[in-house]
């Protein structure tokens, strides 16, 4: 099963799949691959880390450019620290060679849909694991999905929207959800 977890911007994503993956964990299943919490300063986001979750380690991910102390790529007012993205990568790497219960990818933003950040290894991991849960914006749900549908069927993906708790199936309701959030 592949869910994706999508809600607008502070809807609580990261902070569901913390609370998920840490009942799983306990519960005794093989949790891998990246939450990207936020950093604050001051109470306001100034960007995200990204935690391996077999290794419990982070890395800066991102900063806003005026906060950053590193050279990356823009994307929108951030910028992605490639040490960051380096880390990342090898986490999601590991827990597909590890062959893990879960693996979590938080979060598909548009560096990955422009080929620059996770989407190659995303989609190994929704062949090789059991579960995925991937965290996706809504305002990004159709181009992921379409990416995703270049390379293998949408059987088996799942959104569940964090605004209203609601659980779809993208095989068999994603046009209705589509407009439905147009609207």
């Amino acid at each position: 099963m592949n869910l994706v977890i999508s809600g607008q911007v502070e809807s609580g994503k990261t902070t569901w799949c913390f609370s998920y993956a840490k009942r799983l964990t306990r519960a005794g299943f093989r949790t891998g691959g990246i939450i990207c919490p936020a950093v604050m300063a001051n109470g306001k986001k100034i960007g995200c880390d990204a935690e391996d979750q077999q290794i419990l380690t982070r890395r800066v991910f991102a900063r806003l450019s005026d906060r950053a102390d590193f050279t990356g790529e823009a994307v929108g007012r951030y910028l992605i620290s490639p040490d960051g993205l380096t880390f990342a990568r090898q986490a999601l790497n590991e827990a597909i060679t590890k062959r893990c219960d879960l693996i979590l990818i938080d979060e598909i933003g548009p560096l990955d849909l422009a080929g620059r950040g996770l989407m190659d290894l995303a989609e190994q991991a929704y062949r090789a694991a059991p579960v995925t849960i991937t965290v996706v914006r809504r305002k990004l749900l159709e181009p992921f999905f379409d990416q995703v549908q270049k390379h293998m069927s949408l059987e088996g993906f799942y959104v569940k929207d964090t605004d209203s708790g609601a659980v779809y199936n993208v095989n068999t309701e994603w046009g209705g959800l589509l407009q439905c959030w147009k609207n």
